[in-house]
């Protein structure tokens, strides 16, 4: 015996709603994201965090280092075209800089969160080349701005790759 179903107009009307409403939400959603990516950044907000008093790294100098050195115009650049990891890399690229995050917020605020490096020691070496260290080991050059006052390690060899 054969069984006929039945369709129901209803079922019909539902599904044709339900995919209607769908392609409606995609494209609005398309939208929206093509309108925001085309938007420019309202603001910088640059934040520079050091625990000390001195600051060698300076909101002049993050702002030419990730904005001005990249782009001509951030005003007229759109947010979609902003390449926020090599401002990133830029800004890490600087000695006394130990860590970057550059992000756009929903308000397009372009924010530059900086942390700077503090040394712990002044080195003097043998070839009275002077240099500063933090407790990374990392390298930094002296500064023209400041004089930091840390201890002071003299008479060290010359550095080179070997162990």
């Amino acid at each position: 015996m054969s069984e006929t179903r039945k369709i129901s107009v209803r079922k019909v009307l539902q599904t044709l709603l339900t995919l209607v409403m769908t392609v409606a939400c995609i494209m609005a959603m398309v939208s929206a994201a093509s309108i925001a990516d085309s938007e420019t950044v309202k603001d910088v907000a640059i934040h520079i965090q050091n625990n000390k008093k001195y600051h060698v790294v300076e909101e002049d100098q993050i702002r030419t280092l990730a904005i001005e050195n990249k782009y001509a115009d951030i005003a007229h650049t759109p947010m979609a075209k902003l390449d926020i990891h090599a401002m990133e890399q830029t800004i890490m690229a600087d000695p006394w800089v130990e860590y970057a995050q550059v992000y756009i917020d929903n308000e397009r605020v372009l924010h530059l969160y900086v942390t700077e490096r503090v040394p712990v020691a002044r080195v003097f070496q043998e070839d009275s080349k002077s240099f500063y260290l933090d407790s990374t080991m990392s390298i930094m050059p002296l500064s023209d701005k400041i004089l930091y006052y840390t201890t002071v390690v003299t008479n060290v060899p010359p550095l080179s790759m070997d162990s």
